[in-house]
This record gives structure tokens, sequence and C-alpha cells, in this order.
């Protein structure tokens, strides 16, 4: 029965170590540039993707959250931006609705500290990555509270 729980938390801990690696190409490519390619952004999904199918993991209510934060970022003309968009469709695909609320609730709390505590109100139009905000949560969430991201 034990070696059932260690093949079980091996093949978790090797899911959350790929997401990691994932996340983390991206928040850094989008902390130099403030933007990310589509050359960067098409492998991540389709490994992301990949890994979600083979481990049957993809919620059917995460689609419905794929086209209301495209529509999103469609609507507000990139202010939310598209890798943004997509990141956390990624993570509502495969994580739940409601991880990725909790995920993107949590790291918009962290922006905001960070851009009053970085620019105060002088400067409004100053522009932010996000991604690296999503990634240090999903990090702390995962570490924290234990929660199957």
């Amino acid at each position: 029965m034990q070696k059932v729980k260690v093949i079980v938390l091996v093949k978790d801990v090797g899911k959350f170590m790929i997401s990691i690696v994932l996340l983390g190409i991206l928040a850094v490519v989008d902390f130099i540039k403030k933007e990310i390619s589509i050359c960067i952004l098409l492998p991540v999904i389709v490994i992301w993707l990949s890994i979600a199918i083979w481990n049957n993991e993809i919620e059917i209510q995460g689609i419905i959250a794929v086209i209301f934060l495209v529509a999103l970022s469609l609507f507000t003309k990139q202010a939310f931006g598209m890798a943004d968009a997509i990141v956390l469709s990624l993570i509502a695909v495969t994580k739940g609705v409601f991880n990725m609320l909790m995920i993107f609730f949590t790291a918009n709390i962290l922006f905001l500290i960070f851009a009053g505590v970085k620019n105060g109100m002088k400067q409004r139009n100053t522009e932010f990555p996000f991604i690296p905000f999503i990634f240090i949560i999903f990090i702390i969430i995962k570490i924290f509270y234990n929660i199957h991201i």
C-alpha cells in the first residue's frame, strides 16, 4: 500500500514541477520583454494541455473560463493581455475554475501592492507584466495550502 502513495506523490510532484517550469519560463520572458511571443506561448500550451489530457485532468467548466478570459482580453484591447488570458485559461482548464479564480485574485492583490510600492500615485500608464505574479501565487498556493494544483 505504501508504494501506491509514493507513486501518486511522485506523479503529483512531477506534474507540479512541469507546470512550474513552464510558468517560470513565461514569467521570465514576460518580466524581461513585457510581452510573450506566440513562438514561446504555443509550445507551452501544447505541453501543458498534452500532460493534462494524458492524465485525464481536463475540466469542462474551464472551457467557459477560456471563452470569457479571451473575450475579456479582446474587449479591453489587450489591457488585460492575451498571454495572461491564455495562462489563466490553461490553469482553469487543467486545475479548475475555482483554483484559477483564487490564483487570479490573489495575484491581483500582489500586483496592486507591488505597483503601489513601486510607483505610488505618480505614473498611471506604466505597464507591468502580470504572469510573474501568477507564477509566484501559483507556487505559494501549492506549497502553503497543499491544494491539488
